[in-house]
Order: structure tokens, then sequence, then C-alpha cells
């Protein structure tokens, strides 16, 4: 049986994030923290419009060079809580424009070692797998002081109930570049954020970047992130699996398993991202599904770019939002090793 409090991992960092609950409260027109529709997390994505505002945005140049790099949050504070890098292994690659943020508990580092699918998963070891994030979108970067408001395109703890305010937050960045402060937007009586997290770059998180979509009508959403040495590549669940909708993953899981519906809680698990260096020749070292650990992510082959720098990736047309590398430089980084599963 999986331990309680592994089992929270999910609502402490809610409490976190919410300065345990007091977000909604603080976070209103009265107390000078507005917020349009528009700027809610999963708003573009209840609408459908993803791909047309991320273009837009890139259009008009609403990118930002200030928090590029791959990142680990040794901290994360908020109310009476806190979380840090023993808890949590975090990824977050950031480009100009778009981000693939994974967070994998380490408690449950070694529950799943054995499996080779959710098939083989008993019904806790499920509720336990849900224990775990990874989102990704566009962050748009206005201001002084510098904000960002992050809008998501493919998120694990998205099933159907949005977010009810903005992912926004002032940023604060160290002398070196290389460590910065995410502080919650809204703060309380005494000039206090909800929350901060401190994120540092990784070793060889830093450079040349490349962001790409897929670009296939009915195909599930995915996006590959290469931020210098690091990627993070994300491929959203079937859109079936969120209907009917539900409050939170944990919910959708745990009703699904007292109904019996194992198909249908397996689809709502089935969302994959993971992590990985490219040095290594494209292998996976860290990942939603464990089962992807070890493997390749990239093998030579795989990706096509022609003259004009267009992607095709095992078939599939892939669109390019940013790209650092000229063509031969791209060509280049994307000979790896041995295939991993079909994205």
């Amino acid at each position: 049986m999986p331990k309680q409090a592994d089992l929270n991992w999910s609502s402490k960092q809610g409490r976190i994030l919410t300065g345990d609950g007091e977000l909604a409260r603080l976070y209103t027109p009265e107390r000078g923290f507005p917020f349009a529709q528009d700027e809610l997390p999963h708003h573009h994505l209840l609408e459908r419009t993803t791909t047309e505002a991320f273009r837009r945005w890139r259009r008009e140049g609403r990118v930002s060079g200030l928090v590029v790099g791959a990142w680990c949050r040794p901290l994360f504070v908020g109310g009476w809580e806190h979380s840090d890098g023993t808890h949590e292994t975090v990824f977050n690659l950031q480009t100009r424009s778009l981000f693939i943020d994974i967070r994998i508990p380490t408690a449950s580092l070694d529950a799943f070692r054995g499996h080779k699918s959710l098939a083989t998963m008993s019904l806790d070891e499920l509720a336990l797998f849900a224990q775990r994030h990874a989102f990704a979108g566009y962050s748009v970067v206005s201001g002084s002081p510098p904000t960002c408001v992050r809008h998501h395109a493919v998120d694990w703890n998205f099933v159907g109930a949005p977010r009810p305010r903005p992912n926004k937050w002032r940023i604060e960045v160290d002398r070196s570049g290389d460590v910065w402060k995410e502080w919650g937007w809204p703060t309380d009586a005494h000039g206090q954020h909800v929350y901060m997290e401190r994120w540092e770059r990784l070793p060889g998180g830093g450079g040349k970047t490349i962001a790409l979509r897929r670009a296939v009508d009915g195909a599930r959403d995915a996006f590959l992130v290469v931020v210098g040495d690091h990627f993070n590549y994300i491929v959203n669940r079937e859109p079936t699996a969120m209907q009917p909708p539900a409050e939170s993953l944990g919910a959708a899981v745990a009703t699904l398993s007292e109904s019996g519906e194992r198909a249908r809680l397996e689809a709502c698990l089935g969302l994959r991202a993971g992590h990985g260096r490219i040095k290594s020749g494209w292998l996976v070292d860290a990942a939603l599904h464990p089962w992807e650990e070890g493997s390749a992510l990239i093998r030579p082959g795989d990706v096509a770019i022609s003259e004009t720098g267009e992607f095709t990736w095992r078939g599939e047309r892939w669109e390019v939002f940013e790209n650092d590398y000229s063509i031969a430089e791209a060509r280049s980084l994307f000979l790896g090793g041995p295939a991993l599963s079909k994205l």
C-alpha cells in the first residue's frame, strides 16, 4: 500500500501554490489584482485556440529571453509548508516562447521500476502514479518589474475543470543570470507574495534553443523543447480521456477506480513527458512513465529538415516555434540512438 504522505504530494503542492488556500482571497480586483478571462491558464485550451494564440503572440514579438534555460527547483515555499529538491525532481525548460515543465516526486521513484506499462499496476499503484505533474505551453513575459503569464496547452492535472486564477508571477533574476525567483503575483496585507519558487540553471542548461509543436490534425498534441544540452518532451492524453470532465486528476482516478472503469483510468494517466541530455544520444533519464527511461527519443534518420527549415519527425510535420541553429547544425543535433516508442 502507498504511504498516505506519498498520496498527498499533489495536494501539498497545491497548498504551497495557494499559500495554504489564500490565493482566491488575495487574487481579486478589489485588492488591486484584476485579471482577464484570457489570462487564465486553460482559457485557450478550452476554447481550442492555443495554436492561433501562440502563433499570434510569436508574430507580435511577445517573446523574452529573461529566463531562457534548463532549470531545477531547489525550493518551493508558500503558506506554512515547503518542498525542495529532495522531495521532487524538476526539469523546467523555457525558451523565449514555449516551455515544458516536469515534476516527479522522489518518494515514488522506485515504486514503478518493475512495471513496463500501466496495465500491470494495481489500483493503489495507479493512485500513487497520479501524484506527478507535467505541463507545457507559452510563457508571455511583460512589464516592469517583469511578470510572466503561462498559458497551458498540455497539462497532466487538467481533466476538464480549469484553474480559476492566472498562472502569473513576478520574475527576479540574480546578477549571474543562473538563479531566479518566481514570486506568486498577489501579495497579502504585509506585501508578502503568496508563494516563491527558486530556480537554478542545470549544468549545460544554457545556449541555443529549439521549440517544436506537432502539426498534425487530429493527433495528440505534443511539444519538444531543447535548451543547451537538455531536452523535454510531452505528449497529451487522448481527448476522450477527459469525458466527462472531472475536478482534478486525483478525483478522476478515484471515481474511475470505484466504478471499475480501468481502461478510462489508464487513459487519464496516458499523458507522457520526459527529460534527457542530447550528448547522451537523446537518452531519456527521467520520465512520467519510468519505463521510457533509458530509451532514446531520437534515432538517426528520425528527423528530416528541409532546406527551408521545415521539420519532419518520423513522417509527421512539426511546427518550428524557435530555432537558433543553422540547418546544418540542426541536422547534426538530431542524430540519435536506439528508438523510443513512437510519439
